[in-house]
């Protein structure tokens, strides 16, 4: 893939082999993904898929084992999923007042879509 655009664009089978051939995650671990950030009102595949990408994308940052693959261990997808949602849309992550309105609308909106 040349960027990410192109990327997320995938169809599903594609975009999950490129998250395993990328990662070192399985369709399991994937479909788990896909699924927590569906229920935290993610409900857009092409947004949804973004956000995957950049959960991997730092979890392998910033807890890569060997060759640049995810090691995940018992509780540990639940506990980094928490974080990086917490992280994703806390007050810290957005420069500026703009940033934060639209990262706490955004938050607001898809949390009223849950209930």
């Amino acid at each position: 893939m040349n960027n990410k655009i192109d990327m997320i664009h995938l169809p599903d089978l594609s975009f999950i082999q490129f998250c395993h051939d990328q990662f070192g995650i399985n369709r399991g671990v994937y479909n788990t993904i896909d699924a927590w950030f569906f229920h935290e009102g993610i409900r857009n595949i092409l947004e949804r898929r973004e956000q995957i990408y950049h959960f991997l994308t730092e979890w392998v940052q910033e807890d890569a084992t060997q060759n640049g693959k995810i090691k995940i261990g018992h509780g540990n997808l639940s506990k980094k999923l928490k974080e990086y949602f917490e992280s994703a849309f806390s007050t810290d992550s957005c420069s500026s007042d703009d940033d934060f309105i639209l990262t706490l609308s955004k938050s607001l909106y898809q949390r009223c879509l849950i209930n």
